[in-house]
């Protein structure tokens, strides 16, 4: 029951926020259940979904507050977000490995 009425806070949350990425000149707002994974990347935010790797200017630590509750953080050895209840595949889905 309380991971019910979480999933459910986590649903409205993310039916509310949207987060500002960027394909080239193009400005898109996504909603975290669209979101795979968020990685640090060549000084970036990449931005995965399930067909797309978009930028993003927020860092990691700005959106641990924004984010609902079903995108857990890991950081070793690279620090990123994963969406445990995304709804999008894993098809296609590329990485970015960040330069050292």
């Amino acid at each position: 029951e309380v991971m019910m009425l979480q999933k459910q806070l986590s649903e409205i949350i993310s039916s509310k926020l949207k987060l500002e990425v960027y394909k080239g000149d193009t400005v898109l707002y996504l909603s975290p259940d669209e979101i795979l994974f968020l990685e640090t990347a060549d000084n970036f935010l990449a931005v995965h979904t399930a067909k797309e790797i978009y930028s993003a200017k927020q860092r990691l630590y700005e959106l641990e507050e924004m984010l609902p509750s079903s995108f857990v953080y890991s950081y070793t050895p690279i620090y990123f977000f994963v969406n445990l209840f995304s709804p999008a595949t894993t098809e296609n889905v590329s990485t970015v490995t960040p330069s050292t």
